[in-house]
């Protein structure tokens, strides 16, 4: 449920600071990947990766240039091909044991954080946190940007949230929100994401009335940006107030906050955009705390509506099927439909499961994510066989 607070993340996220532009909030060894995905059968992406293995085929380990680092690194990020580990074995050094020729260069701190963000992309977060912390080392000692530092401090700390690792997520946001506050003016968009991200982090600690004491400044702040990302941020806020609000057991004021922002938000992006749909998930669970089942039903059923077309792999998709699943099981109705559900929300499990090689702390958080849907499986066949 955690995941599903953050309903708009990702709209904001993909018009957030340049430095960042490319590299996902998510994380990787400070060796050799382990969590890369298939071409998927993407013709132009298997043109790529052959282009970037041409590229490394003529490059000698055992004097590493930035060019070698920077195909190596463009292979994983934008082929994440797991069909040839032993490239990515092989190909480690160039990144992580002599990095003298090329230390302290910008377009190595760059390919580090492009190699965070391709591997936080497949919930390798473990993996991509030291490679964060590398590029950190490189800038701090190369009389650094505070800008740069802030980004990669920001990017680090919801690298540090994924892991559920709260205390140390909401440290790091608070340094990235100093160090904004030094360069930036009061009242800037970056300042103000970072502050209402150290709510978010508040609250995955269970905070709530200390998160929510930082929305009344945030809203007061945002609603003075009318432009289109302005408004937008602020129905992010609106939405995020309203789940704080839930969460403290004020469900009538959360929904109409939730319902606020919500419709805001859809109003620029449309009723079919995939973020507006992952909210609607949670509206529905909202409605049903307060025993209006048919009502949160047909919410679920539109936001499945939606989602059921996104790829297998996206776990709002599932989360969804697994929403209204569950709330179906709730009233004992419809237990083959609620089957079959379970059935695609599984199979999706499975298949992001399938992306982890042994049996890491990455993957064992995508296990403990998979839970509540093999548990909800059981009691479907449970209901069955009682009939």
């Amino acid at each position: 449920m955690l995941i599903v607070r953050r309903l708009l993340l990702l709209l904001t996220l993909a018009v957030a600071s340049p430095a960042l532009a490319g590299v996902s909030a998510l994380p990787a060894t400070a060796r050799a990947p382990r969590c890369i995905e298939l071409a998927g059968g993407d013709a132009a992406r298997a043109r790529y990766i052959a282009a970037r293995r041409a590229e490394l085929a003529a490059c000698d380990p055992a004097k590493p240039t930035l060019e070698c680092a920077a195909s190596w690194g463009k292979l994983v990020v934008a082929s994440r091909d797991g069909g040839d580990p032993a490239l990515a074995e092989r190909y480690a050094p160039l990144f992580h044991t002599d990095r003298r020729p090329m230390a302290r260069t910008p377009q190595l701190v760059r390919t580090y954080l492009h190699l965070a963000g391709a591997m936080e992309q497949q919930a390798c977060f473990t993996e991509g946190e030291p490679l964060y912390r590398l590029a950190l080392a490189l800038v701090d000692a190369d009389k650094p940007d505070p800008g740069e530092v802030a980004d990669i401090y920001y990017a680090l700390a919801w690298n540090l949230s994924y892991q559920e690792r709260h205390k140390e997520a909401e440290a790091t946001m608070r340094a990235t929100l100093a160090l904004r506050s030094r360069i930036l003016p009061a009242g800037s968009r970056d300042i103000l994401q970072a502050q209402q991200d150290i709510a978010y982090m508040l609250e995955d600690q269970g905070r709530f009335a200390e998160a929510e004491a930082l929305y009344a400044p945030l809203l007061a702040a945002r609603e003075k940006l009318t432009d289109d990302r302005g408004m937008l941020d602020l129905a992010v806020t609106y939405t995020n107030l309203g789940y704080n609000l839930a969460s403290q057991g004020r469900l009538a004021e959360g929904e109409a906050m939730f319902r606020k922002g919500l419709d805001a938000a859809a109003a620029r992006v449309g009723e079919s955009d995939p973020m507006i749909a992952k909210g609607r998930t949670y509206l529905a669970a909202i409605i049903a705390k307060q025993g209006r089942a048919e009502e949160a039903e047909a919410w679920y059923r539109r936001a499945v509506a939606v989602l059921i077309r996104r790829p297998a792999m996206n776990p709002d998709r599932a989360r969804a099927i697994l929403g209204l699943a569950t709330h179906l099981q709730a009233r004992d109705r419809a237990p083959q439909e609620v089957r079959s559900l379970l059935r695609i929300a599984a199979a999706d499990a499975r298949l992001s499961q399938e992306f982890h090689t042994g049996f890491s702390r990455d993957a064992q958080a995508a296990l403990r994510r998979s839970a509540p849907i093999y548990l909800a499986q059981v009691r479907a066949a449970w209901d069955l066989a009682r009939r």
